[in-house]
């Protein structure tokens, strides 16, 4: 048996680095290696700047390089997988990320609403949550498509951990509508360890077929405003209020006479206040709740008619 010694335990230096990816370095017998980062979908050379191979979604981003990276915006953006660039303002303390209801998967390496809508514009930012635009240099505003996978909520996860690394103090504010409402739910209570300052949910619903509604408000979110609906029964139950954790200054506030399609519309007003409440500092859930609710009119809202679904509670 081994005596003790002053000498340290060898330590074994991290591969994560840049963009937290992995830098394939000395991998080979003779100390050699690829000397490259390894993203998703390619290889990054750091001493040209360059990906190596070409872009997978380069038909449709005609106006790049086949090798850019990070839309040639370095160091104003990153590269999530080595296929969409993300640009991340240096100045940016508040973050906004609103996902919408869902409209159809988006394309991998393309979430955002702006860049999936090029493969199907169903995706684009629609008239109500895609509509919010910041306020300020301090504010930065995402606009992401739901999705049945993982894939939004991955870059949105993304998004969150850059800008955390740039500014641990600063506002983090999720919005999600339908789908976009049940993703963001599932990505606070996946990553227990992300604090989000404010989420705002808006009729949350599965945008599986058969999946299953997450209602439940994980301790890692600090404010949280639920707005539902209880006149159709698209969602199939009676209302989708939300359940908070303990540690969580929630509250469910009933939007009168909105269906689940018109809700993002008829609380479009009031969510932009609630963002702007949680900035100011300004307790967002007590000044949402003390709010009077007119009755809303689907009709008015150039929203889609809802189909006749039977009810079922669970």
């Amino acid at each position: 048996m081994a005596g003790i010694s002053n000498k340290a335990a060898t330590i074994t230096p991290s591969k994560i680095k840049y963009n937290n990816m992995e830098l394939q370095s000395s991998e080979f017998a003779d100390g050699s290696g690829l000397e490259m980062y390894e993203y998703k979908y390619r290889f990054y050379s750091h001493q040209i700047g360059r990906f190596i191979s070409q872009d997978g979604l380069a038909d449709k981003y005609v106006y790049y390089s086949l090798y850019q990276f990070a839309g040639n915006e370095v160091p104003n953006a990153i590269d999530l997988d080595g296929l969409e660039p993300l640009t991340i303002n240096k100045d940016t303390k508040n973050l906004v990320l609103i996902l919408q209801g869902y409209g159809g998967n988006p394309p991998n390496g393309a979430t955002q609403c702006s860049n999936a809508a090029k493969t199907n514009p169903g995706l684009g930012p629609d008239e109500a949550l895609g509509s919010i635009i910041s306020t300020g240099p301090s504010m930065q505003v995402g606009i992401f498509a739901s999705s049945q996978s993982d894939n939004a909520k991955n870059d949105v996860l993304s998004t969150i951990k850059d800008f955390k690394d740039q500014s641990p103090n600063g506002n983090l504010i999720l919005v999600g509508h339908s789908g976009g409402a049940d993703n963001i739910v599932e990505l606070a209570k996946d990553n227990k360890d992300v604090k989000v300052n404010l989420m705002i949910t808006l009729d949350v619903r599965d945008p599986k077929q058969l999946g299953w509604t997450d209602t439940n408000v994980p301790s890692n979110v600090e404010n949280a405003i639920n707005y539902y609906q209880n006149t159709d029964k698209l969602n199939l139950v009676s209302d989708r209020k939300m359940d908070f954790s303990s540690k969580t200054n929630g509250v469910n506030i009933l939007s009168p006479g909105s269906n689940h399609r018109s809700i993002d519309n008829d609380q479009l007003s009031n969510v932009i206040k609630d963002i702007n409440n949680q900035v100011m500092n300004r307790n967002p859930v007590q000044n949402a709740a003390s709010r009077l609710q007119p009755v809303n009119d689907p009709k008015k809202s150039n929203s889609a008619p809802i189909p006749n679904i039977s009810i079922v509670n669970h």
